[in-house]
Parts: C-alpha cells; sequence; structure tokens
C-alpha cells in the first residue's frame, strides 16, 4: 500500500511540477521585481505600451480639452496634466477650464487647483493656487486682450479681470461681460491626441501594477486570480509530496543500513 501511494506521488509530482513551472518562474520573476519597487522606480515608469493600454481598456478620454493657442497645442484629459505641444507636461489638477492668450503672447490656463501663467514656449512663469482666485471660480476667458475669470459665486462679482503683471484680480463690470470670449475646447489633431493620451494613460498604468496584476492573475481578469490559487494550492502539494518522498527515501536508506548492521 505504501509503495503505491509513493507511485502514485511521484508520478503526479513530477508531471504537475513540469505543468506549473512557468508560472513558479512567473511568481518568482514578479516577486523579486516587486520587493525592489523603490529602487526600480516601478510606480513612477509607465507602461506605454499601446496594445497594453488597450488591454486595460484605457481608450481616449472622449470629454479631453483642447486650445490652440500662439500655435501650440494644449490638452487636459481630465487628470492631474496640463500638456503642451513643444514643452514638458505641467501638473494641472481637474477641472480644468481651459486657457487664453493673453498679452505678449503668454498663456494663461485655469486649473482645478489654481491657474498657471506660461511663456509663449509653455514654460511656467507663474502659478497662483486655488485660494488666491476668486471664490467657486469655473471659467476663463479674454476681453480687450485683459484675461477675465468667471465664478459661479453669488456672494461676489460673477467675474473678475487678472493682470499678468502683477498677478493681482480687479472685479469686473456687467456690462463687460457680456463680451468676454471665453475659452472653449477645439478638435486637435488626432496624432497630437494620441501621443499625449499615451503618455496620460501611462501613468494610470504603471510597472508596479502590471507586475501586481500578473503576479495575481488580474491582467486576464476575475478568473485569473482562482487560476493563481489554483497554481498556489499545486505549489503547496508539490512542497507536501516532495517532503514526503524525500522522507520515505531517508527513512528506506536508514532501515536498510540497520538491516545490515545486524547481519554484520
Amino acid at each position: 500500500m505504501i509503495n503505491y501511494i509513493r507511485r502514485a506521488l511521484l508520478h503526479w509530482h513530477r508531471r504537475l511540477g513540469l505543468l506549473i513551472m512557468l508560472f513558479v518562474l512567473l511568481f518568482v520573476i514578479t516577486g523579486l521585481l516587486l520587493n525592489h519597487t523603490e529602487r526600480l522606480s516601478l510606480a513612477k515608469s509607465g507602461a506605454k505600451m499601446p496594445w497594453l493600454l488597450r488591454w486595460y481598456d484605457l481608450q481616449i478620454a472622449p470629454n479631453h480639452s483642447a486650445q490652440q493657442l500662439g500655435g501650440r497645442w494644449l490638452l487636459h484629459f481630465g487628470g492631474d496634466h496640463l500638456y503642451i505641444e513643444g514643452s514638458k507636461s505641467l501638473p494641472c489638477v481637474a477641472p480644468y477650464a481651459g486657457a487664453v492668450l493673453a498679452e505678449q503672447q503668454l498663456i494663461v490656463a485655469l486649473c482645478g487647483d489654481g491657474l498657471l501663467l506660461l511663456t509663449p514656449g509653455g514654460e511656467l512663469l507663474e502659478r497662483l493656487s486655488a485660494g488666491q482666485l476668486p471664490a467657486a471660480y469655473e471659467r476663463i476667458g479674454i476681453f480687450n486682450g485683459q484675461v477675465i475669470i468667471g465664478s459661479a459665486s453669488h456672494n461676489m462679482p460673477s467675474s473678475w479681470q487678472l493682470d499678468v503683471d502683477s498677478m493681482h484680480l480687479k472685479p469686473v463690470s456687467e456690462d463687460q461681460q457680456a463680451f468676454v470670449a471665453w475659452s472653449k475646447s477645439q478638435p486637435a489633431p488626432n496624432k497630437l491626441v494620441e501621443r499625449f493620451w499615451l503618455h496620460e494613460a501611462s501613468l494610470l498604468l504603471n510597472w508596479e501594477r502590471l507586475l501586481l496584476d500578473i503576479h495575481s492573475g488580474r491582467i486576464v481578469g476575475g478568473w485569473g486570480v482562482w487560476f493563481m490559487d489554483a497554481i498556489a494550492v499545486l505549489m503547496g502539494f508539490l512542497a507536501i509530496s516532495g517532503s514526503w518522498l524525500w522522507l520515505s527515501i531517508l527513512f528506506r536508506k536508514g532501515k536498510g543500513l540497520g538491516n545490515n548492521k545486524f547481519s554484520n
């Protein structure tokens, strides 16, 4: 009976070991990499492969906003960054109200966390925090070359003029408000939108998340988790069966040596 169990365990131990070998290596590699997340900057590095972003269903945001100012496109996808053609992206938390071209070809963008003053080349000159702006501000426009910020508050003037030199605000009369050209989104070139979206989506899918999903099986959906659970159970079975086989061999060897000594 014991010999039968031993043969059966050896039979399945070998076959299951070959079957799950690749998954064991997958566990080892992803586990080692995840152990060094900070050193490898996995959480800060985005996975920028288009096919992988499509696998995660990270499609271009349909409500993205775009403006062309001074021959330069600005795009915002409803996240935390403003993308500027020919320049680096800047922190700009949603909701993004838009941008306008002020005097001296300066660009002024209005974000959920404040206002950005940019050079014609898209470099940051100055930033005003949300606390330095009118309460409940919601839009930005231009009137006679002056930047206007619109507010939804009923306890104060609904529009304010921004002096880009001093960065001071002053109320705008109701008569002038009717002539403000408020910032609106424009259709940007598809290639430009795709290029910026590739970077935006990669911020949502970093290498740390990808490795965690591979390690747990979530990369292929809910059933992948159960499959990896089954692999883990099989690994446990291999550990137990391997230990039992090893101990049984030691026992047999010890018994054989004892018999030899007794016969001598």
